[in-house]
């Protein structure tokens, strides 16, 4: 399913609870990131608990760590993980 549009604080954005209690019970909520950000280069879905995804059209990679919860530091690359050569399927939500 897919759900967009702005958000609100926390405190009364239904989805951003709703997949707060969905984490506390070990389900995972992914999002759309949304393309409605304050200013260019933002975000607009970003509550926690929610897995935030985006699609691109660029060709790079872009590097980064990632500093895990016990402070062990993780390198890699973010985008373009997936071999050119490799076709993937595309399926719509319900």
């Amino acid at each position: 399913m897919s759900i967009g549009g702005h958000t609100g604080p926390y405190i009364s954005d239904s989805i951003a609870i709703g997949s707060f209690h969905a984490m506390k019970s070990g389900i995972l909520t992914s999002a759309a990131v949304g393309n409605f950000g304050p200013s260019a280069g933002t975000v607009s879905n970003y509550a926690p608990g929610i897995l935030t995804v985006a699609a691109r059209t660029t060709d790079r990679e872009f590097r980064n760590k990632v500093v895990l919860g016990n402070g062990k530091s993780v390198y890699g690359v973010v985008i373009d993980s997936v071999s050119k050569q490799k076709f993937l399927s595309s399926y719509k939500g319900c």
